[in-house]
């Protein structure tokens, strides 16, 4: 059963999440692919095209973009629920997404 976490950590998540994923298919608009490999190779493909894409806050030492509780959001290209395109989502302010897939937040923006 999934979780239910709070409207407002939940929306939050959900609102950081569509504006990385808007990002994202704005650059294979442009780019012609989506940006391969990992988050930080994400975030270098998405500030390639935009350098203040990303406040300082939003990224990690590793310069990964990460959500509200301080975890790098996972991003898979091909996506395994959207393997068409890519997967986004967070793993939770527990952290258990990692291995719980029912306590992920998944970015389900519309697809094109």
């Amino acid at each position: 059963m999934p979780v239910s976490y709070p409207r407002p950590l939940t929306s939050r998540v959900l609102a950081h999440m569509d504006k990385i994923a808007n990002a994202i298919l704005e650059y294979k608009e442009v780019a012609g692919q989506l940006p391969a490999g990992s988050n930080a190779d994400m975030v270098r493909a998405l500030q390639s095209l935009n350098p203040r894409i990303f406040w300082k806050r939003e990224l990690n030492a590793r310069g990964e973009v990460i959500d509200p509780w301080g975890r790098p959001y996972v991003y898979l290209v091909p996506g395994n629920t959207f393997p068409e395109l890519f997967d986004l989502y967070s793993v939770g302010p527990s952290g258990k997404g990692r291995t719980r897939p029912e306590e992920r937040i998944l970015c389900e923006l519309k697809r094109m």
